[in-house]
This record gives structure tokens, sequence and C-alpha cells, in this order.
């Protein structure tokens, strides 16, 4: 009887033990566990770079990629990179504490599918395996077909989650996504405007993670990423195709220009971003003549919805006009994309104020547009300056949707803007290339 009882209580402990290691094994596995896995652009296709929040320090960040689709059981056998962990929200400060892993895959094949999941390779704890498909070319002058999701001013609460829902649903559709600013409003809780949110911000990251997890997602700052110092927490968050100090970058994409600039540090004559911007014009004019720039912000130049920021005489993007207009038509800027104004609008070839420089058919100047229309909890704008002015055109709209634009060739693209709740197509039109 001895003996079955010390048995017994051996056999207890021996269960304990087991139920202890399990528990603490889970728990190191929840603070390890990936989360806003986010795909970025780089400036070269054979690169795509990856990055992902733990809250715990990982010993051996890793990304299994390959081709085909795999298990991640057998990542001994697979292509493996290893990635980069800093504890950054934590040495930023304000409360904020998790890690942010990055890894650039490098060595990709153009216009193919790779799968691909991120994890720990000591601990043998890895996500689900996500894909995404590389660009077609790193520069041509002849546009490769492909399409565009683009949206700003989005947060978690309002008509966002209608937003991401109708764009998860036909992500498949998209080359890659821009968020024009104004990510998650993580600066407006209480006590949060210098700060911001934590919560709200991974909030925001866990919704449009079907997203980002599967085409790069895009960014350029808005007011409401301005906490912490400097957007330290955006900059750190999405790590774009430029160093991490700065906001600003360009990349070709299948035979497209894009810049993103922020409307939030200064571009006045001279200053840095001034001059990166009309630099990087210059260089790649002297590289393509002729083909299409596409210059995304935050904050746009024309709008004209009942908001002070669109009211003439106090208009607050007089600077930007005064300072970039000029640039932007020197090098034949093709479309300039923003948010800020809660609204969706969209001009004339627009310069100076004035919209004599043709139609969409080979305009002579640059169309500007206004898509902050992603749901966000302050609402849409209050209505509409009446009548409309001159320069704008198609349909104003004050619903919750997104813009997909469909670059057709090297002298044609289709836009249509599409409402999320009703998923109709509420405003669409086709651009000629405009040569200037």
């Amino acid at each position: 009887q001895s003996i079955m009882m010390n048995l017994k209580y051996v056999s207890t402990l021996v269960l304990i033990v087991l139920a202890l290691s399990t528990m603490i094994a889970t728990a190191k596995n929840n603070e390890l566990t990936p989360m806003s896995i986010k795909l970025a652009l780089t400036q070269d296709v054979t690169q795509m770079r990856i990055t992902w929040n733990t809250r715990a320090h990982g010993s051996s960040p890793l990304v299994l990629y390959d081709t085909q689709p795999f298990n991640t059981s057998n990542f001994v056998r697979l292509p493996q990179l290893e990635a980069n962990t800093e504890h950054i929200y934590q040495a930023l400060g304000g409360g904020w504490n998790e890690y942010v892993n990055t890894a650039l895959l490098t060595g990709l094949t153009a216009s193919t599918t790779y799968y691909y999941s991120v994890g720990e390779k000591d601990e043998l704890f890895f996500s689900d395996v996500f894909n995404f498909t590389t660009a077609a070319t790193d520069f041509n002058a002849d546009v490769t077909p492909f399409s565009i999701v683009v949206y700003g001013d989005m947060g978690i609460w309002g008509g966002s989650q209608q937003n991401i829902q109708r764009i998860t649903e036909r992500v498949d559709d998209f080359s890659f996504a821009f968020h024009l600013g104004d990510i998650a409003y993580a600066d407006l809780t209480s006590g949060s405007k210098d700060l911001g949110n934590e919560t709200v911000w991974n909030e925001f990251l866990d919704m449009v993670n079907p997203i980002t997890s599967h085409i790069p997602y895009m960014v350029c700052p808005g007011n409401h990423d301005i906490f912490l110092v400097d957007f330290d927490i955006y900059r750190h968050t999405f790590q774009m195709p430029c160093p991490v100090s700065d906001a600003w970058y360009s990349f070709d994409y299948n035979g497209i220009h894009f810049l993103s600039y922020s409307t939030e540090h200064l571009v006045t004559d001279l200053s840095p971003q001034h001059n990166w911007i009309e630099n990087d014009l210059k260089n790649y004019r002297k590289k393509n003549p002729d083909g299409w720039v596409v210059v995304i912000g935050h904050r746009p130049f024309y709008c004209s919805t009942v908001w002070d920021y669109c009211n003439k005489d106090t208009y607050k993007g007089m600077s930007m006009i005064d300072s970039l207009e000029h640039v932007f038509y020197m090098y034949n800027v093709d479309l300039y994309i923003t948010g800020h104004a809660h609204a969706y609008e969209r001009t004339l070839p627009m310069l100076k104020g004035k919209a004599e420089y043709g139609t969409y058919d080979a305009p002579r100047a640059t169309v500007h547009m206004v898509i902050g229309t992603g749901g966000n909890q302050e609402g849409p704008d209050g209505g509409w300056d009446e009548p409309a002015p001159a320069w704008s055109v198609g349909e104003r709209l004050l619903d919750t949707g997104y813009g997909i634009f469909d670059f057709t060739n090297s002298t044609h693209l289709h836009y249509s803007f599409v409402n999320a709740t009703t998923n109709e197509v509420r405003d669409e039109f086709w651009l000629t290339k405009g040569n200037w």
C-alpha cells in the first residue's frame, strides 16, 4: 500500500510538472505570438520587407518562405531568413511596450507568388502561412497592368470595419494598398493626444492584418499620427522604403513612379523634404520623361467641404500649394491623392487655383483627388460648399468607401470609388496620360 501511495504521489507530481511546463510554454508562446504582420515594398522589386510585433523578446525570430505552399513543421527544409528584433516601443517611452521584428527578403523573382510564415525558430512557434506576389519589373517604361486600393482617415470605429471587410473580400484584386494618413486615431482617447494609445493602435493593426499580411501596406503620416515625438510610433510600426528617421519615400512599381511625402513636415523652399521631393522627381524624369507619376500625401491642395481647412479664407493648405504646386507642374505629376477631408472629391487639372488646363483626356496639369473616406469615428465632414467650385467634377461624396486605381497601360488608367456599405461604384473615370 505504501508503494502504491508513493507511486500515486510521484504520478501526481509528474502530472503537475507537465501541466506547469505546458502552462509556461503556452504563456511564452503567447508572448511570442506574431501580431500585426505587415508587408512593405522597397525600392527594389527583388525585395520585400516583413515586420511583426511580439510582446516578448524572442531569441530567434525567423521568416520561412517558399514559392510553394508549405507546412511550418518542415521548417528545416525551407528557405529561412533571420529577423532583427528591437524593443523599439519601450525605448521610445510613453508607456508603449512591444517588440518590433523586421526582416528584408532579397533575391526574389519578379511576378512570383511567395508563401511565408513568421515566428521563432528555437521555440518552433510560427504564424499561419500567408502569401504575397512580387512586382513585374524594377523599372519599365511600359506599364504592366495592376490595381491598387487607396483610402485615408480610417481608425477603429465608425464605418471602418465595413470598409476593411469589403477590401479584405477582394484583397487578391490589388497589388498593394495606400493608406493616406490618419491611420488608427490613437490620439483621441482620454490623455492620449501626445503619447498615443497603444491599445487603440494595436486594435487597428489587428483589424487590417488580413490586408497587411497579404499585400504591401504603404502609408503616409497624417496629423492624427504625430503622437509621442515626431511620429516615432508611426515610423517604427510602418517601415517604409526610407530611413526610419524620415517620413517620405518613393518607389517604382510596374512602370509607375510613386512618391509619398509628409504634409506634417516642412515643405517650404530649401527645407530637407522640399529638396528631396524636387530631386526625386527630377531624377525620375531624366530616366523617364513620359511615365506616370503619382504623388501621395495626407492634406489636399483643393477641397470644398464645409470645414475650416477647406475654407479658402483660412485655407491651411496654401503653404503647400505655394511650395509644391509649381514643382508638381514642372515635373509632370499626373495625380496627387490625399485624405484629411472626410469626404470624396476630385478636380479638373489644376494650377494656381485655376481649372484651365484641359480635361481628363491628356490633361496639361495635375489632377487632385481626396479619398478621406476610411470611416473614422469623427464622421464625414458637415456638407459641401454650394454651388460646387468650377474645378470640382464628378460626384462629391460623404460615403464611407475606398478608391481603386487600375493602371491599364502607359497611356490610360481607370479609377472607381466604391461605397463600402452598398458595395456599389459611386464614381468612376478614365484618365489619359498627359505630357506638358
